[in-house]
């Protein structure tokens, strides 16, 4: 750090935050003969210092790349800055307005990558940011979503994925119309038109956040879907996950995508070597599975019964040594009283597909949910439900940042 005074210039800084994180990327998230106290302290000094920048008369001379740079090393590393250092980078984002934008496209990424950041360092602090409505609306100007909706995939699935987590994590930094508001501008967006052209991961990371605040632009879900032959053969389970999950929240009810869906799920689950994917753990194949059949439940899509026995079978859940997860659990008994509700399977539920224990566990974490809240019935559930397996430093669902010129 002795390179790295007080006299170090925010471009100093952006550039030795980001090469930390790409460093530790690489290296499985630690840097190489660094102990991970020595990196967060490294990287808290480096934060302060940007933030003295950008509070300081030399604030002008502190680029959009740069603060969106150091916001993103924080992420990639799993460090929370300190008590409103967030607060004061993103307020000079939003100072920054249309100055300093250069190439529209590099302006788009920049500035999405900093949202992506700031809705995960929220998440590492476990609290609300203290952030102004007046701050979003700037930073969010339409000037700033034409750019953003008229940038990459990765930079419209970034921001609407950021937007949702923003808006729905404890404290609700973002307030969710607003947050509605500028996701219907992204998926309404020149950028949005080719959604079924995008990869699986930007896709996604687009539909599990419009779905967290309620976003349904019907044209650009049917556009992915009518893509899938494009991008679905190299979507990992992850991926599926939440576009299956997202279109039972929307209510996106379209029988022939979520039946490709749960067909590249079941080849997921077989041991193929033509496959460019590492087949999915007990734990992964448990929660796969579960997604899939409780989505064609939520949305009532009978037609697809035999496609969710030969799911559960290829996933061997009944088999699992594992307990399911709460998650899992509760999704199954949904699936469940489903299946007995229309009388498929032959009346016999998930009886015959899953043992009497974890049947019965599915019933107590069903009954758990209910007695939280009691105005919720188990066979009309929400399709709010958490997405399980799906953690969101997860490395295959990553919304990694891209290379900025």
């Amino acid at each position: 750090m002795q390179q790295l005074g007080p006299d170090a210039n925010g471009q100093d800084l952006s550039e030795f935050a980001y090469s930390l994180a790409v460093i530790a990327d690489s290296k499985s998230g630690a840097v190489p003969g660094v102990s991970e106290q020595e990196t967060a302290n490294v990287l808290a000094k480096v934060t302060g210092l940007l933030v003295e920048r950008v509070s300081g008369a030399d604030a002008r001379s502190v680029s959009v790349q740069s603060i969106s740079n150091v916001l993103w090393a924080n992420a990639k590393l799993r460090v929370a800055p300190a008590a409103g250092q967030t607060e004061a980078l993103l307020q000079a984002l939003a100072r920054s307005g249309t100055a300093d934008m250069g190439n529209s496209s590099t302006a788009a990424q920049s500035i999405a990558n900093a949202l992506w950041a700031v809705s995960e360092v929220q998440e590492l602090s476990g609290t609300g940011l203290k952030v102004q409505d007046a701050v979003w609306e700037q930073l969010l100007s339409p000037y700033r979503l034409l750019q953003l909706a008229a940038g990459g995939p990765h930079a419209v699935s970034s921001t609407l994925r950021a937007l949702g987590q923003l808006a729905t994590a404890d404290g609700h930094t973002l307030p969710v119309p607003f947050a509605q508001h500028c996701a219907a501008q992204l998926v309404y967006g020149p950028t949005a038109v080719r959604v079924g052209e995008w990869s699986p991961v930007d896709i996604a990371a687009a539909f599990w956040g419009c779905s967290k605040i309620g976003v349904k632009q019907v044209s650009f879900l049917q556009s992915a879907a009518a893509g899938a032959s494009n991008w679905l053969p190299s979507a990992t389970a992850p991926n599926i996950n939440k576009i299956a999950w997202a279109c039972a929240k929307l209510r996106f009810r379209d029988q022939q995508f979520l039946e490709a869906l749960m067909h590249q799920g079941k080849q997921l689950m077989q041991h193929d070597k033509q496959l460019e994917h590492v087949t999915p753990s007990s734990e992964e194949r448990a929660n796969l599975a579960a997604t899939l059949s409780w989505a064609a439940a939520v949305l009532n899509l009978p037609e697809l019964s035999g496609d969710v026995k030969a799911l559960l079978v290829s996933s061997g859940i009944r088999h699992m040594q594992e307990p399911l997860s709460p998650a899992v659990a509760r999704m199954l008994w949904r699936l469940h009283t489903w299946l007995l509700h229309e009388h498929l399977m032959g009346g016999h539920g998930l009886s015959r597909l899953l043992t009497d224990q974890q049947l019965a566990a599915c019933a107590a974490a069903s009954r758990h949910t209910h007695r939280i809240s009691p105005a919720q019935n188990p066979v009309r559930r929400s399709a709010a439900a958490e997405v399980p397996g799906q953690q969101e430093g997860q490395k295959d669902d990553e919304q990694d940042k891209c290379k900025l010129d």
